[in-house]
């Protein structure tokens, strides 16, 4: 079972995950980028997938998803480049032009996000910060430059804290031309947060504003990308980047990726009965296999780079990687 239908956020429970276990499914996956609605799937539904022998992981798509995938790579294993050094700051950053091509379940979800406080940990207690606010300036490498991102609440923060066991984690989006950016922010700052918490003001709002979008989107463009950088207790950093031209492209073969090693045993083993978040441990072993699907068609890959590398022309070396 492959559930993508958001939005995912102001929901009280799981139905898809639940009918999955209660009627025996061998497998599901979803690209929720919902913090409670990923939150609730493994602290409620865990024991039972496990006693139903369903094999779930959840928030699939690039972000949430690949982006967790390769801060894990980054944190612990082959993939650090400091392995006798802990991580001790993560930080994600994204970005996506206009709509990105996903249509109006973006628009709304980014209006239901604004009406959540963002969370933030940092040296292990949790902060709440307000919605797309705390602005940075992020360098994305040659392909897209620099941008602007906020601070959103998004589940990839609390399931990194959990699962990699980094005290500081926080995560940042942007998108462009800029006036949506300073629109966003102005909805965060003036609107009442119970008006931006209804699903039925999002998807109507989603609804009225999509013809203009569709039109902007013509000009900018729908490229995501997607930077993770790690801090280390040696006081080194470490990042990585991933670019792409069509953002629903991405989120897709990210999704496949996933679906790919649920249906596949890794190290002579399948993925244990549970659910999973995609940064915990066994969830992907063969890195280069889910790169190299994660990674089809992009524009820009490079995994746990010096942070001044990222600034520089991307130079494909195979195997769908890029330095």
């Amino acid at each position: 079972v492959i559930h993508a239908v958001g939005p995912f956020q102001q929901t009280e429970s799981c139905p898809v995950l639940e009918a999955s276990i209660r009627n025996g499914c061998g497998a599901y996956l979803d690209v929720c980028d919902d913090a409670d609605h990923t939150l609730r799937a493994k602290t409620e539904f865990h024991d039972a997938a496990r006693e139903a022998g369903l094999s779930a992981v959840v928030s699939t798509g690039v972000y949430p998803g690949l982006s967790n995938v390769m801060a894990a790579y980054m944190c612990r294993g082959a993939g650090s480049p400091f392995p006798d050094s802990s991580a001790e700051k993560l930080r994600y950053s994204y970005f996506t032009a206009g709509s990105g091509g996903v249509g109006e379940t973006i628009l709304a979800t980014s209006v239901l996000l604004l009406g959540e406080p963002a969370a933030q940990f940092v040296e292990g207690q949790r902060r709440d910060v307000g919605a797309y606010s705390e602005r940075n300036v992020v360098e994305f490498g040659q392909k897209v430059g620099k941008r602007e991102c906020f601070s959103l609440n998004l589940p990839e923060v609390f399931t990194s804290r959990e699962a990699l066991g980094v005290e500081t984690v926080s995560a940042y989006f942007g998108t462009s031309p800029g006036v949506w950016n300073l629109a966003m922010r102005m909805m965060a700052d003036l609107l009442p947060r119970d008006l931006l918490r209804s699903r039925k003001f999002a998807n109507a709002l989603a609804s009225l504003i999509m013809p203009l979008v569709v039109a902007v989107d013509a000009l900018v463009g729908k490229t995501t990308a997607m930077r993770v950088d790690v801090k280390y207790q040696n006081g080194k950093a470490s990042s990585s980047l991933f670019v792409h031209g069509d953002t629903a492209a991405a989120a897709g073969n990210s999704a496949a990726a996933f679906a790919d090693r649920l249906l596949r045993d890794e190290d002579g083993e399948p993925l244990g009965a549970g659910v999973w978040y995609p940064e915990d441990d066994g969830v992907v072993e063969d890195h280069d296999r889910f790169f190299r699907m994660c990674t089809e068609g992009c524009q820009a890959f490079a995994m746990s780079q010096a942070p001044w590398r990222l600034e520089q022309d991307g130079l494909r070396i195979g195997m769908g990687l890029y330095l």
